[in-house]
């Protein structure tokens, strides 16, 4: 009976390790999916804001010029 416990306990830890670093490491690829995404939004609003920010130079330049 106790070798069964033991049996049963060290194929319960061999099934355990053997699938926590599929699982780690498909949790780390989502996490970098979502921080490639993140870094993509706040580069395209910093490049809207550029934008923006061109498009005023330009009409204080032609409002001066006028």
């Amino acid at each position: 009976m106790a070798l069964g416990l033991i049996v049963w306990l060290i194929l319960r830890a061999i099934l355990v390790l053997s699938f926590a670093p599929s699982t780690l490491s498909q949790t780390h690829l989502e996490l970098s999916e979502e921080r490639s995404s993140d870094n993509y939004i706040q580069s395209l609003s910093g490049d809207l804001r550029m934008e923006d920010i061109m498009h005023q130079i330009n009409r204080l330049k032609r409002a001066t010029k006028s």
